[in-house]
């Protein structure tokens, strides 16, 4: 990030003040990750200063920039490694909103709009889905109930009806196992979308 792209709060802002702001910022992270970053940046403008402080900070940008770039990295590490779960990505997304909103970026904003609204749509297909899943799974123990019953009075129709009962059962639990792999992929893929936006702002100098 440059001097040219910094946000004009940042000309007369102290180190102090930049710090203070950062860490406001960064309190949806984990408090591991958040003390970490702040040693780094402190580091950072420590190493510029007194007399280089004003100049080191505008370079730095805005400290909602700062933070989107370190939002984006936590939130791409969350939903690219192997433990990524629906329950990360959902707050790896709230994370990507939080970021997103704290830069006011007007292309931002309508990418984001345009993530959710693809997000939304694909959920509302996948629960539409995962209704009939669970329909075909109450039939199918429906049906090998009633299979069981009428196995004494129609033996022969009472084995189909099981039958019939036991595939649909099939059916429905392989149907709500994939769709539940089908809405952590899309909830995790939202999220990395949005982290993407936020790492554009991440500082060329910093590492975190």
């Amino acid at each position: 990030m440059t001097a040219k792209y910094a946000d004009s709060t940042t000309q007369t802002m102290t180190k102090t003040a930049f710090l203070a702001d950062l860490r406001q910022r960064l309190n949806v992270l984990p408090e591991s990750e958040a003390i970490a970053a702040m040693a780094y940046y402190d580091e950072y403008l420590s190493e510029a200063g007194p007399e280089n402080e004003a100049a080191a900070v505008a370079e730095l940008g805005s400290p909602a920039q700062v933070a989107a770039g370190i939002l984006g990295d936590h939130v791409y590490a969350d939903t690219t490694g192997e433990g990524k779960t629906t329950k990360k990505g959902l707050s790896a997304l709230w994370m990507v909103v939080i970021g997103v909103l704290a830069l006011a970026n007007p292309l931002g904003l309508v990418l984001i709009m345009l993530i959710f609204s693809l997000l939304l749509t694909a959920l509302s297909v996948i629960f539409s889905l995962f209704i009939a899943a669970i329909t075909a799974f109450v039939g199918g123990i429906a049906y090998i109930g009633i299979g069981f019953v009428t196995l004494f009075s129609h033996f022969t129709t009472g084995l189909a009806t099981i039958g019939v009962g036991l595939a649909l059962t099939a059916f429905g639990a392989a149907l709500a196992i994939v769709l539940a792999w089908l809405t952590k992929h899309a909830v995790n893929g939202a999220a990395r979308g949005g982290s993407q936006l936020l790492r554009r702002f991440k500082n060329r100098k910093g590492t975190h």
